[in-house]
């Protein structure tokens, strides 16, 4: 099981019309997107807390690290987890009922995916995060 079986999930979600699956759709996209930036900052050496926190630092690990593509996927995810908090939390918001911003929202996912993979083949990328996480208090291997 990885993120990007969510992401295929949430894609099979967003096919459907009822607003219960498209905003399953929504959190299945940011969980998708999560777990695989949580892996690439596992597998660059990077050890996250187990709380609630790990949204944050995730985030701040990607946009913060002086990465251009890793800044983008930090602000991306960051704007994701918002958009899966009101589909989730705020039942009355008519936004999610909208199945054509919800394959949006799911493709949005995808390019987070995307620039995770550009940035595990960066050997920059690796040596950036790393500095940016020690930096943020966060132990960090080799």
């Amino acid at each position: 099981m990885t993120g990007r079986d969510f992401i295929a999930c949430a894609g099979r979600l967003a096919r459907n019309s009822a607003e219960a699956e498209l905003r399953s759709a929504v959190s299945r996209a940011y969980y998708g997107a999560f777990h695989e930036a949580r892996v690439l900052l596992r597998d660059s050496g990077i050890r996250l807390p187990r709380t609630e926190q790990v949204h944050i630092k995730i985030v701040y690990c990607l946009q913060d690290c002086d990465d251009p593509v890793a800044e983008d996927a930090g602000h991306l995810l960051d704007r994701l987890r918002d958009q899966r908090t009101v589909a989730d939390y705020e039942l009355d918001d008519p936004r999610f009922a909208n199945a054509k911003k919800v394959r949006w929202e799911v493709a949005q996912a995808q390019h987070i995916i995307d620039c995770l993979d550009r940035c595990r083949k960066s050997a920059e990328f690796r040596a950036k995060v790393r500095v940016h996480a020690a930096f943020l208090g966060l132990p960090v291997s080799d």
